[in-house]
């Protein structure tokens, strides 16, 4: 049976035939999609071991200043490597604390200027850090991957989904926040070195991670609409794509589920296939190529202009007047 969602007026429907063709695309070629997952977090900075105190507060202090970015996340991770190599005995939090937030400021914005839009700044984010510093410093001796044992004495259950909410409401105490970012910084700290999902810094295993959704943002709905799990039915959209999480949120678990795949799993290879559906910029090396009917009929407003206000606003199905490619980003990928 086809599950509808409403919105207002607007009606879509999971398509149940397309969402069994992506699953086993998927699951009969396991190696190369999991090869997708590999992205710049993944990139330690030199010197730095696979699971050590470093690695997590290398994780934790880069998710935590992901925030309102001017240029891709891959120069975020490399500023951050590079902070990282240049300053490795400023970055322990107890030395951060030591030298006061202005000193570390100065430090901290030689790497990150003009990485950000305002009103944020490399001064903002510093500041954060430092507040971050302070909070692991008291709580668990500065160590990031001493926060699962924090939760397990606090809660007395071990429960991965209760955690990452757990993890959420430590906002206010200066962790990472946003679901997009949380998730990051979670599924990292849960990775082996193998890049697989499990017996990570936080010592989960798969089974216990199955029922943690992806992050919704507007690559994977862009990466949805365009491979067909969800289709338009009947009237438009024009809001904001977050309006659309709950029936792209159930596709893509779905999907997870028929492909024997971990749902953050997911998450960096649609997240790359749906910047450039988002685009309209196909790969002709796309993992989804033989199985994507190339659904281009939505478009984000933002992509029109420079990024503004209207840079999460989807309009879906877009008229002929919009199709125009009059645009240098918005050009046909058929």
């Amino acid at each position: 049976m086809l599950k509808r969602y409403w919105i207002n007026s607007f009606c879509v429907e999971i398509d149940g035939g397309q969402i069994d063709r992506v699953s086993r695309h998927i699951y009969f070629n396991k190696k190369d999609f999991l090869r997708l997952t590999c992205g710049p977090e993944h990139v330690l900075p030199r010197g730095v071991e696979w699971g050590s105190l470093e690695h997590a507060l290398y994780l934790t202090y880069t998710c935590l200043i992901d925030y309102n970015l001017k240029r891709v996340a891959d120069d975020l991770w490399s500023a951050s490597r590079k902070l990282f190599e240049n300053n490795l005995e400023e970055l322990y939090p107890e030395n951060i604390v030591k030298v006061g937030p202005e000193r570390f400021a100065s430090i901290f914005k030689t790497y990150f200027r003009n990485l950000y839009r305002a009103p944020t700044s490399p001064e903002k984010m510093a500041l954060r850090v430092y507040t971050t510093a302070k909070y692991l410093l008291k709580t668990v001796n500065g160590d990031p991957r001493k926060i699962l044992d924090l939760y397990l004495n606090s809660v007395k259950r071990r429960d991965a989904q209760d955690f990452l909410n757990w993890l959420k409401r430590q906002k206010y105490n200066g962790l990472p926040s946003g679901d997009k970012v949380i998730k990051l910084w979670f599924r990292t700290m849960c990775e082996s070195k193998e890049i697989e999902l499990g017996n990570g810094m936080w010592n989960f295993q798969r089974h216990e991670l199955a029922k943690i959704p992806m992050p919704i943002d507007k690559n994977i709905i862009s990466a949805g609409i365009a491979l067909g799990l969800v289709k338009a039915i009947e009237g438009r959209f024009e809001g904001s794509f977050s309006d659309l999480n709950e029936p792209f949120n159930h596709a893509w678990m779905v999907v997870a589920e028929k492909s024997q795949t971990l749902p953050l799993e997911l998450d960096e290879p649609v997240w790359k296939t749906g910047r450039n559906c988002r685009r309209k910029k196909c790969q002709p090396n796309c993992f989804f190529n033989p199985v994507c009917p190339k659904i281009i009929n939505f478009m984000f407003k933002g992509e029109k202009t420079m990024p503004g206000k209207e840079w999460d606003v989807l309009m879906w199905p877009i008229s002929q007047r919009e199709k125009r490619p009059n645009h240098k980003n918005f050009q046909t990928c058929l």
